[in-house]
């Protein structure tokens, strides 16, 4: 269903519903099970402190309004993590190598009480938060715009260049991957070069797509690709015939690798290395070699 159809439902409901406020915390009590299980007595003091995140609901030992079902599942050596409130659809998700136990407990207890039908009916607000997120950040993903800083390593033949350089960056992600452009520029010493020549600048502009290893995590793993256009300009201060430049544009192939960081909040942060490999052979009046590009550096996205 298309999103504004929705949000124009969600309005005649409300239209025609008066708003209630939002009901007292609901009392609850949590519940473990599994044979298999080790330490049932700390995953449920786990699970009690868990729950104690949420502000919706409040843990008691009993006499509670509700209790949270918690249970432990090995099936042929995979395993599992359930949840559900009384009379309502579970949420099951497996331990993996990226994923451990409490890993697996928390996103399950999240899951339920994020989505408890009861709470949401108590409370409009919360109802529309969760009909927006379930459809909107599903079809739409998340939207990043970036800003880095970096160090540039370009050989120019067999002779090293260090220029500092600067990239805007954005990208739309969902779940493990993500789709986006970068522009990048590294800069030389300017109005100051030698007389036998220097590399000034090295640009670029280049379409990119990525695989994020653990997207559900706070830090990550990743992996680009990336194809665009590369602008190297060399530029020489000679005494016999003064100042000139000259510059080359081609294509060039990117492969970008990094950890993100703070993957849970409204921002996020990394830590990347990028090589760029041209496809053509840089050959001026100044210099000539083949020009490919290392950058390392910090990247800040909101």
């Amino acid at each position: 269903m298309p999103v504004y159809r929705k949000l124009l439902m969600l309005c005649l409901v409300l239209a025609a519903v008066p708003p209630r406020p939002a009901a007292a915390n609901t009392t609850l009590c949590v519940a473990m099970g599994g044979e298999s299980l080790q330490n049932p007595r700390d995953f449920r003091a786990f699970a009690q402190s868990e729950v104690r995140r949420h502000t919706s609901h409040t843990v008691v030992e009993s006499d509670c309004v509700r209790t949270l079902h918690l249970e432990y599942l090995d099936l042929n050596g995979a395993t599992y993590w359930t949840g559900y409130l009384d009379g309502q659809v579970p949420a099951r998700y497996p331990i993996t190598d990226e994923q451990d136990s409490q890993e697996t407990l928390q996103r399950v207890i999240t899951a339920v009480l994020r989505n408890d039908p009861a709470g949401l009916l108590e409370d409009t607000t919360q109802f529309i938060s969760a009909a927006l997120r379930s459809d909107v950040g599903l079809q739409k993903g998340v939207m990043l715009y970036g800003f880095e800083g970096f160090q540039t390593l370009t050989m120019v033949g067999s002779e090293a260049n260090f220029l500092p350089g600067v990239s805007v960056r954005i990208r739309r992600g969902m779940e493990n991957f993500y789709v986006g452009v970068r522009g990048a520029a590294s800069f030389g010493p300017l109005n100051n070069a030698s007389a036998d020549g220097d590399l000034t600048l090295v640009s670029s502009f280049e379409p990119e797509a990525g695989w994020i290893a653990a997207d559900h995590k706070n830090t990550s793993f990743y992996l680009g690709g990336s194809i665009g256009l590369t602008i190297i300009r060399f530029e020489r201060d000679h005494p016999s015939d003064g100042k000139n430049t000259d510059t080359r544009v081609g294509l060039s192939f990117g492969a970008r690798a990094g950890v993100e960081f703070l993957r849970h909040l409204d921002y996020r942060m990394d830590a990347f290395i990028q090589l760029n490999l041209p496809v053509f052979f840089t050959e001026t009046n100044i210099r000539e070699g083949y020009t490919p590009s290392l950058h390392a550096g910090l990247g800040f996205a909101f």
